[in-house]
């Protein structure tokens, strides 16, 4: 009866409750419409804070016993660390989210999209960006057999141009990238918009474009 109860609560609610005692933990921690509703957000907005997410909070987080299925990390503005990638790679995440973080190489990034491609259904890239590699990395096979709801915004062009374009189960593709000024011509742009064009053409029986705008 208070799992019902629970189900119809926020997740911010949720989090309070478990607070409570060890029975509703437990009882929260065990509920698959509850652990939905609740999702890990990780921020670290200034370099050398004290209250980065550090390996105990990583700890602590899997030995808790719950499950979790949404994350959100932005602002890290350092390289994501060890704890960062244990956690994404301990759970089956359903959806993940990464805002405001340029990885140190692409092969940092394509190691974190490898890490979440087997369960991800939602998948949410916002101002992710790369460095530049040693080595000249060729082009990755990546399938995201459940990624159902994709969104880029102001990304490096190989998250336009090569992860996503073997795949055809979306039904929802939200998309933006920046404005090519008229007097130059970039051929990073025109990777862009074949690449998109391939996605939405894959899937066009079950895809949605709800926005493709452009930043001035």
């Amino acid at each position: 009866f208070i799992e019902k109860i629970f189900s119809y609560c926020r997740g911010s609610d949720l989090m309070n409750f478990s607070l409570v005692n060890k029975r509703w933990y437990k009882c929260i921690g065990k509920s698959p419409a509850c652990m939905n509703k609740i999702k890990i957000f990780m921020t670290e907005p200034n370099i050398g804070c004290y209250q980065h997410f550090t390996m105990s909070d990583a700890v602590v987080l899997i030995q808790g016993g719950r499950r979790y299925v949404h994350i959100l990390i932005t602002n890290i503005e350092r390289s994501m660390l060890t704890q960062h990638k244990l956690l994404l790679a301990y759970f089956k995440w359903k959806s993940v989210a990464i805002h405001n973080h340029s990885f140190r190489t692409k092969m940092e990034l394509i190691n974190f999209l490898g890490i979440v491609e087997p369960h991800v259904e939602e998948l949410i890239l916002r101002t992710v960006r790369h460095g530049r590699s040693m080595h000249e990395i060729g082009h990755t096979n990546f399938s995201f057999p459940y990624l159902q709801r994709l969104t880029i915004s102001n990304c490096h062009t190989y998250v336009y141009v090569e992860p996503f374009i073997q795949i055809h189960s979306l039904e929802q593709f939200s998309i933006a990238t920046e404005v090519v000024p008229f007097y130059r011509y970039d051929r990073d742009m025109v990777a862009r918009i074949k690449s998109i064009q391939f996605i939405i053409l894959r899937n066009r029986g079950e895809c949605f474009i709800s926005h493709f705008v452009p930043n001035y």
